[in-house]
């Protein structure tokens, strides 16, 4: 499949599932796959993962994005070809106006140290 396939190769409509445009995570996926064109104007609206998560895995012949832990039986996890799997992230900056809290240094080092999917 190339990125301006509109069908399947039985021929059946691709149906994307994206996030709302200017959305955080809309942001996130464009940038990290080089998406700058913007998508399919057939493109259905998801809210949140879960939405992508719940169309995507009542319909064979959708696709959409959502995070690694998401992924259960119902639906087919596939490999972006060319894709680095650290591409994937977004800067955050904090500013704190006062010395942090035990609290607030937990949740930044949080943050900071991210999640291991190995």
């Amino acid at each position: 499949m190339q990125g301006n396939d509109t069908k399947w190769p039985d021929s059946s409509q691709i149906n994307v599932y994206i996030y709302l445009p200017g959305s955080e995570i809309n942001i996130i996926i464009s940038d990290s796959l080089g998406f700058s064109g913007g998508y399919t104007s057939g493109a259905k609206i998801a809210f949140q993962p879960e939405n992508v998560l719940n169309n995507v895995g009542r319909d064979p012949a959708a696709f959409g994005f959502i995070p690694v832990e998401m992924v259960d039986e119902s639906v087919k996890m596939v490999e972006i070809e060319g894709n680095e799997k650290s591409g994937f992230t977004r800067e955050i900056v904090t500013i704190y106006g006062s010395e942090l809290t035990v609290t607030q240094n937990s949740w930044l080092a949080c943050l900071t140290r991210g999640i291991q999917t190995d």
